[in-house]
């Protein structure tokens, strides 16, 4: 599986969207605590999930799996990019983050195959 920093970029684009819901409801402080559980979310999800240290065999590059997840974090973007605060369910119908979306679930399944084929 291919290790990239396109989860910080996805988090600079998407922050202010996500943001926004939270700035109408609390305080500025509240966007940084609200990634306390988040965070504690993820370390629990990566120790379950991930495997125990070790010598490993190297394994080749993953190619396909690589341009796949570039793929889809693109129609991600896109789709994030897309949203309407004003009217979030009304512009996901819209073609162009529809489409994105759409685009997202094909190529996270497609990416899900590639990566557990043995």
């Amino acid at each position: 599986m291919m290790h990239s920093g396109t989860h910080s970029h996805l988090g600079v684009l998407g922050r202010a969207r996500l943001n926004h819901p939270v700035l109408l409801r609390f305080s500025w402080q509240w966007l940084f605590a609200i990634n306390l559980p988040i965070a504690l979310l993820l370390i629990a999800g990566a120790m379950k999930l991930l495997p125990a240290g070790g010598q490993h065999e190297p394994q080749p590059f993953d190619l396909k799996g690589m341009f796949t997840l570039i793929a889809a974090m693109g129609a991600l973007i896109l789709a994030i990019n897309g949203i309407d605060t004003n009217a979030p369910l009304k512009s996901v119908l819209t073609p162009q983050v529809g489409g994105a979306l759409l685009s997202l679930a094909l190529l996270t399944a497609i990416f899900w195959r590639i990566e557990n084929l043995d």
